[in-house]
């Protein structure tokens, strides 16, 4: 996904005349809080604590510091719980005052932490700074930053990698998978002069899965959470829904780096994306699977997301998981090779790896909304996949995961979980297997 070449047109971003009068506004209103809150001032009498935690973090607004702890802070409200009418109206005042430097500043840090454009995010320096923070995706790079295995967070991550090792069964879209495996073989080792010619012969190989209809160029997307709009080369609708996003390019190295670089579209209940476009369609979207064909894919749903990255004649499909607070991206499958061999087990790979695909966006598509919003209200970093346990009595209970132990990652797989209905005094230890 690539910047619409215009910087960002999305009423969230600051112009730098506005950003610089919120800026003057937040240090004024630190600075005379910072004043009234001084040596003498009768508040102490009202709630010494909350002086005592404001006089630092009004300092740390003064010097330019960013941090969520100091944003807590500032929304601590005094009580009003004296008689004394100038003292009511100082804590009033006060109040007022810390609403609007609550939100300045609050406004200061979302801009600050917002993901930079997807083009800039593909830099190397600037991927080596944005995931030391904390809205970095969870991609196992650098090695700390790893989440939950996708297999435990959605089934489809599941029987996807479960069907793509096993053997094709004697159906017409398994038939259609090795056609594509075929002409995909044949095809994308071949020199391309220009990254659509590439895409479009891209497209025609995929043709017996993916129909050619199903292709739009260059559209436009925007976000609410997102300050940096950008262009999906390529979209793919199934039923009225987007449920693929693709950058293509001409061959391996000709543009930036686009490791497991993943969009939140979000809005306040689900994640959905708006589709800047003359055409109007029939559902708000949910599901995203977008791909490039050279460097990365990835796909954006609501909860999960699957990517596929063709690097010249290499194809990697990822998946990704969205859990209202982190974007995991893994490799659900090893690279396929997208060239024949003599025995052709890079072909019949390949057309495993397609089928189980299309079977996946099948499943995605097929999904509610109740699905999609009940998914949702799982907590982040827990699994999602397990709604019951077996007991020692062998019977089948119901279980509601709460949080992780903690959020050591060195403990990732650690929760403490509950019976239906929770109940606090009983709960429980649960460790995660994987095999």
């Amino acid at each position: 996904m690539s910047d619409n070449g215009k910087g960002s047109s999305t009423k969230r971003k600051r112009n730098p005349s506005e950003s610089s009068n919120q800026d003057d506004k937040l240090l004024e209103l630190a600075a005379n809080m910072a004043e009234v809150l001084g040596p003498s001032t009768i508040l102490s009498a009202v709630s010494e604590p909350i002086v005592q935690l404001l006089r630092p973090a009004l300092k740390g607004v003064l010097r330019g510091d960013l941090h969520e702890s100091t944003l807590r802070i500032l929304k601590l409200r005094f009580p009003v719980v004296v008689d004394d009418e100038p003292t009511r109206a100082t804590i009033a005042l006060t109040n007022d005052n810390l609403d609007q430097l609550s939100k300045l500043y609050q406004s200061r840090l979302e801009y600050a932490n917002a993901l930079p454009p997807p083009s800039s995010y593909a830099r190397h320096s600037t991927w080596a700074e944005w995931q030391q923070k904390s809205t970095a995706n969870l991609c196992s790079r650098p090695s700390d930053k790893q989440g939950l295995p996708l297999c435990v967070l959605d089934n489809a991550f599941r029987e996807f990698q479960q069907q793509a090792m096993a053997p094709l069964p004697s159906t017409e879209d398994a038939r259609k998978a090795m056609n594509a495996a075929f002409d995909l073989c044949n095809t994308t080792p071949d020199h391309f002069a220009l990254e659509s010619d590439r895409g479009n012969a891209f497209d025609e190989c995929l043709d017996p899965i993916l129909p050619l209809s199903g292709w739009r160029k260059e559209v436009s997307m925007s976000a609410p959470t997102d300050l940096f709009p950008g262009v999906a080369g390529r979209i793919y609708e199934r039923d009225g829904i987007v449920c693929i996003l693709r950058e293509d390019k001409v061959e391996t190295g000709t543009g930036e780096m686009r490791t497991c670089k993943c969009h939140a579209f979000t809005n306040s209940t689900s994640r959905r994306c708006a589709v800047k476009s003359p055409r109007s369609l029939s559902k708000a979207y949910r599901y995203f699977f977008s791909a490039s064909l050279v460097g990365v894919a990835y796909i954006d749903t609501v909860t999960s997301i699957l990517t596929r990255s063709p690097q010249g004649p290499i194809l990697l499909i990822c998946g990704g998981f969205y859990d209202t607070k982190s974007t995991i991206v893994e490799p659900l499958v090893e690279p396929c090779l997208m060239f024949d061999d003599y025995l052709h087990t890079r072909r019949e790979a390949l057309a495993r790896q397609l089928f189980a695909l299309k079977q996946a966006l099948v499943n995605l598509c097929s999904r509610s909304w109740v699905d999609g919003d009940t998914v949702n209200h799982h907590p982040a970093g827990v699994p999602r996949v397990y709604p019951t346990y077996t007991a020692e009595d062998n019977a089948k209970r119901s279980l509601t995961f709460l949080r992780p132990l903690n959020e050591s990652p060195h403990q990732p797989l650690l929760f403490i979980a509950a019976e239906d209905p929770p109940d606090s005094s009983n709960n429980k230890l649960v460790k995660l297997v994987v095999r």
